[in-house]
């Protein structure tokens, strides 16, 4: 009887230092695995301030044995309830630009597609990886799986090389930074976008990103990662300054939040000269408070659906605004502003209609600089600091919005 009891006392001991065993995120990896491990001709080696995951190459080609390495944890004690985002801290020296993640619950497999990963890192970043449309992210998940993929619409290839976990953790939200231009000044910074479906993105000169768009899909896509964050409340229009050297026709703007909402704009294909286009986002339901992920596609429809083709864009300006570019369809939208960008202290404004013109300027965050009105052509814009303003002009009732750039 005494032995019986024995062995139950052990057996419950067991079992409550399995459960306490359980190592849950964060996971900092300091001198530990937290449980994790590799397979598929992948492995790792446990540092004191990070995680060395190794993807093998044996036989020298630069791509990994197996198109499906994993890095694997069964007992991650995730509580879902802590946010939607798995927000990881690695340094990835891989050309690998795609990272599923895999949960797995009753034996159920449900895949997360992260197509921002970054390659050939320079320095540890962190990705925020949406779990909100995974079918296992509920409760408690005990199974995630780590899986890198070559990316850029191959999914059958793993580049081989070293990836540094530094931090793993569950969060609610992205932390962003407010910002409504972007204009890839520094050719090191994409300014938080990322590309996917077949599209590769460079910054080969200041001033703009430079997209390679492969025939693969009909749907290319420019995406914002959560870098960057507008206040989707006040900001309702999106503009978009590029040079199409491709057939793409459409260009669509996404909300993710919720219900994948889209508004679409049209664009000159094959034009070689810089053109705006503006997405109106006033319409969508879940464009409302701080938005922080959302994207572009740049499609071709010759009129009865998207089809893939390939060509190149450069991307030199995204801006969102307060107000539109048009706002009636009339003969003042015929208007030309000149010089603009301004160096002086005037430009000309010329219409087809006639009359007295009231002026306001706004900043593009949609505080009114100027509210005046003048008889003549010539606007005195002495008193503005340099930058991007919106300038709208009204004749009779008609109006029209330009952006005006002041050196």
């Amino acid at each position: 009887m005494k032995k019986l009891y024995s062995i139950i006392v052990a057996f419950l001991m067991f079992f409550n230092l399995s459960l306490f065993a359980q190592d849950g995120p964060p996971w900092d990896f300091n001198g530990t695995d937290h449980g994790f491990l590799a397979s598929n001709y992948s492995n790792i080696v446990v540092g004191d301030t990070y995680l060395t995951y190794t993807i093998v190459d044996n036989d020298g080609d630069g791509n990994g044995d197996s198109a499906n390495p994993n890095f694997r944890n069964e007992s991650a004690n995730i509580d879902t309830s802590a946010g939607n985002y798995v927000a990881i801290t690695m340094q990835n020296f891989t050309g690998n630009a795609k990272l599923q993640v895999i949960t797995t619950v009753n034996g159920s497999n449900a895949f997360t597609n992260f197509d921002g990963l970054s390659s050939n890192d320079s320095d540890f970043v962190t990705h925020y990886i949406n779990m909100s449309s995974n079918a296992n992210w509920s409760g408690t998940v005990d199974t995630i799986n780590f899986r890198f993929k070559q990316g850029n619409g191959v999914n059958n290839n793993v580049y081989a090389g070293e990836v540094l976990f530094d931090h793993i953790e569950i969060v609610e939200s992205i932390p962003s930074t407010p910002r409504v231009d972007y204009t890839f000044d520094d050719t090191s910074d994409s300014e938080g976008f990322t590309t996917a479906n077949g599209v590769t993105m460079s910054q080969p000169v200041a001033g703009e990103l430079h997209l390679e768009i492969a025939n693969q899909s009909p749907y290319p896509k420019l995406e914002q990662t959560g870098l960057y964050s507008v206040d989707a409340d006040n900001y309702k229009y999106v503009q978009v300054t590029l040079v199409n050297n491709s057939p793409k026709n459409k260009l669509t703007f996404v909300s993710p939040s919720g219900g994948n909402e889209f508004s679409t704009s049209d664009m000159t294909p094959n034009s070689g000269e810089a053109q705006t286009i503006e997405v109106n986002l006033s319409e969508f339901t879940n464009w409302s408070g701080t938005q922080a992920n959302w994207w572009f596609q740049l499609v071709e429809n010759p009129g009865d659906g998207a089809v893939p083709s390939a060509g190149s864009m450069d991307i030199q300006q995204i801006l969102f605004t307060t107000v539109g570019l048009s706002t009636s369809n009339n003969e003042i939208l015929d208007m030309m502003i000149f010089p603009n960008p301004v160096d002086g202290n005037y430009v000309t404004i010329v219409t087809p209609v006639q009359g007295s013109k009231e002026i306001q300027v706004f900043t593009v965050t949609g505080r009114k600089v100027m509210d005046t009105t003048i008889n003549g052509n010539t606007l005195d814009v002495s008193s503005f600091n340099s930058g991007f303003y919106m300038l709208k002009v009204t004749i009779n009732g008609q109006s029209k919005v330009s952006k005006l750039v002041v050196r």
